[in-house]
């Protein structure tokens, strides 16, 4: 044991005191470093997450108003080929004949009410 124990009784001395508080306020400067560190990322990351959903839900809204739907009347040949047969047509303006009514009626038939194509 040495003398500065002894006449301190177990307490700490003054430059002791002092190093130790030096070294807890270093600690503490780190440990608040450390967590600004950590809600700045993430804060990054929540504004990352929230432009990707708005970008997502803008992509979604532009493409609804850009939509445009047609009809290619095809013919299939006996090669069983697809073979185009005019022009495309406006979705809302094209009015097929008696016949196509009756093919796309008969596709209906077999694809829903028997669930399959055979």
């Amino acid at each position: 044991m040495t003398t500065e124990t002894v006449e301190t009784n177990g307490q700490s001395t003054t430059g002791e005191l002092e190093r130790l508080e030096t070294a807890y306020r270093i600690i503490q400067q780190r440990d608040g470093t450390a967590e600004r560190r950590a809600f700045q990322w993430k804060l990054l990351a929540c504004t990352l997450i929230a432009m990707l959903f708005g970008l997502g839900v803008w992509d979604h809204v532009d493409r609804r108003e850009t939509l445009q739907g047609f009809v290619q009347v095809v013919q299939v040949n006996d090669a069983g080929e697809v073979v185009k047969v005019g022009v495309p047509h406006d979705l809302m303006t094209y009015e097929p004949a008696d016949a196509h009514y009756l093919d796309m009626l008969a596709e209906w038939v077999r694809k829903v009410k028997w669930r399959g194509s055979d």
